[in-house]
């Protein structure tokens, strides 16, 4: 199944990229089309964050967006220097600058743009370490890590969970991580409080390391991989009121960017589980 992915993944990355845009919204548009559940989920959501907008039509173009990202995904390694000139990144000079500190520091992102582009950083010098969810599907397990860690990436499983990311942080390292799928903090998103995991601000409090909240975001024909503010942690009383506030800030850092691009925001999981399901495991003031 690997050796498939990979020789379709080169079929991809040889087209011209009008080719591979038209391929990944055909994807999204069928997987629009045929699965209800998820377009019904996505529907709701969008209806509840942005209900003066066109949830319809949002939920479309983010399906259509989604299929780009698989596509973009299983091109991901035969992206090489020199780069594809639809590929485009801000300098990394605010991570060396903290790396030089001897300091470890969490890239955190969330499920919008392309966040699968971001390992290529890996490529560019980052020293990353990426936290993965191993998959219950052996062949798709097997199968996104070798895609996820083919630019460099080191990636740990999130069951070694504290441990792993406390070794990345204590060695000068980039700890990646994805922030808007838990439980843990409940802050404000889209005027709803909202659970958010408590481990990235948590781990980066205990290390005393800064967090860089960063994200693939598709302008047009291009992608563009930004760092797009630091999520402080020197806000507060006390730790709870500190990771209360890291929290609602990332929040509303995504938040500011889903607004402006709601197309791009993976609006097919649902949002406020935890909050519907059961209590958050902590409710910080």
């Amino acid at each position: 199944m690997k050796t498939i992915t990979l020789a379709f993944g080169w079929f991809l990355y040889k087209l011209p990229r009008f080719g591979q845009r038209f391929l990944g919204n055909l994807l999204g548009f069928f997987v629009w089309a045929f699965w209800k559940r998820r377009r019904e989920i996505a529907l709701e959501n969008v209806r509840q964050a942005l209900p003066e907008q066109d949830a319809a039509r949002i939920v479309r173009k983010s399906f259509q967006h989604f299929g780009g990202v698989v596509v973009e995904l299983v091109m991901l390694p035969w992206i090489r220097p020199p780069y594809p000139h639809w590929l485009k990144s801000d300098d990394l000079a605010p991570f060396h600058e903290i790396l030089k500190t001897d300091k470890g520091v969490t890239l955190l992102t969330a499920h919008f743009g392309n966040w699968e582009y971001l390992p290529i950083w890996a490529l560019m010098g980052l020293p990353l370490t990426g936290i993965y969810q191993i998959q219950h599907q052996k062949t798709a397990d097997e199968v996104l890590y070798m895609l996820r860690s083919s630019p460099g990436l080191e990636l740990t499983s999130s069951r070694y969970g504290v441990k792993e990311a406390f070794r990345v942080l204590k060695s000068a390292r980039v700890l990646g991580s994805v922030g808007d799928q838990g439980q843990g903090i409940r802050a404000p998103f889209f005027g709803r409080m909202t659970s958010f995991p408590a481990g990235p601000a948590r781990m980066a409090l205990k290390t005393k390391t800064p967090i860089l909240f960063c994200a693939g975001v598709r302008e047009r024909e291009e992608l563009h991989l930004k760092i797009l503010g630091e999520v402080s942690l020197d806000q507060g009383e006390d730790e709870n009121e500190i990771l209360y506030n890291a929290s609602a800030r990332f929040a509303r850092l995504l938040e500011d960017e889903i607004r402006r691009h709601p197309e791009q925001y993976f609006w097919m999981h649902r949002i406020w589980k935890h909050d519907e399901e059961s209590p958050p495991k902590e409710n910080l003031p």
